[in-house]
């Protein structure tokens, strides 16, 4: 049984079909840059590249997580460095108040500098890192530290937990010290600002003695908070260039997986626009209708 010129026809014209069909499909990979654009495009290379892209997402907000740390921890670093500069002076000023030749209007003088000292380092205990208080443990919203009208006391209002946060599935990294921990214990910070102005106020150049001790204790130990600081600083900066260099590598399995080829998509665009004109050039010859087909037998 041959073959009828329907059959021919139909065939033509499904060619055809096919063909305009895959001129979408590469001109939607030529807007788009992308070969796999719905997921009857190519299952495998969709589920593959959902995976690396669940992937990326989650990494997007362990190195927002990481970014976020990294400012609120170099603000508190930051503070430190001012408060080793401050205690600097605080030594100095309590050196000299402990020395027998000073009078009472120097040793006034030096208890006026030490209570300066002592409003700028309550300032720095209450610094902000994008509106959120950095030594007021987890409580990042309460001021932590508040100093009495009549300046005798400061207290914290902060709370002792420590805040930490996610880099990784299992990975997180404390960013915070608790202001209990920098500037009560052991050692109460401003209480020994407070005393050794007061003593300096007082004339008592004993206490003041007495106090240089203390003071070194202090600074060591806002020192030594700035130094655990330093460690964590590290610890987050490493897990941000891990973070980043596994995004390059997600982001590349990503494009490799359903990225278009674009050179390769251009060519076989214009093979199929060729075939396409053809297919249109045959299927006019089939289907033009004969003349001879209408003369009588």
């Amino acid at each position: 049984m041959g073959i009828t010129t329907t059959e021919i026809s139909n065939t033509v014209l499904g060619n055809v079909q096919t063909t305009i069909t895959s001129l979408a499909n590469y001109q939607e990979q030529l807007s788009t840059g992308l070969a796999v654009n719905q997921p009857s495009d190519n299952p495998e290379a969709a589920l593959q590249g959902m995976q690396y892209q669940s992937q990326i997402d989650a990494n997007t907000a362990y190195i927002a997580n990481a970014n976020q740390g990294t400012a609120f921890m170099t603000d508190a670093d930051s503070a430190f460095t001012q408060m080793s500069t401050l205690m600097d002076q605080v030594q100095q000023a309590a050196v000299q108040g402990a020395n027998g030749t000073q009078d009472a209007s120097s040793l006034q003088a030096l208890g006026q500098t030490v209570n300066s000292l002592l409003t700028q380092m309550v300032s720095l205990a209450n610094t902000q890192s994008n509106g959120q208080y950095v030594f007021a443990g987890s409580a990042t919203n309460t001021q932590p530290f508040v100093e009495s009208a009549d300046q005798s006391t400061v207290s914290y209002q902060g709370n002792l937990d420590a805040m930490s946060l996610q880099v990784g599935p299992q990975a997180s990294v404390p960013i915070n010290t608790d202001g209990n921990t920098v500037f009560n214990s052991p050692t109460n910070v401003f209480a020994t600002l407070i005393q050794l102005r007061d003593a300096l106020n007082n004339g008592d150049q004993t206490t003041v003695g007495n106090l240089l001790s203390t003071v070194d204790q202090a600074t060591s130990q806002i020192q030594n908070a700035q130094g655990a600081l330093g460690g964590n600083q590290q610890r987050l900066t490493l897990a941000q260039n891990q973070l980043q260099s596994a995004q390059t590598n997600l982001n590349n399995l990503l494009g490799q997986t359903i990225d278009a080829n674009l050179p390769q998509t251009v060519s076989e665009m214009q093979q199929a626009e060729t075939a396409l004109q053809s297919g249109l050039e045959a299927a006019a010859k089939i289907l033009t209708p004969n003349l001879l087909s209408y003369l009588p037998s």
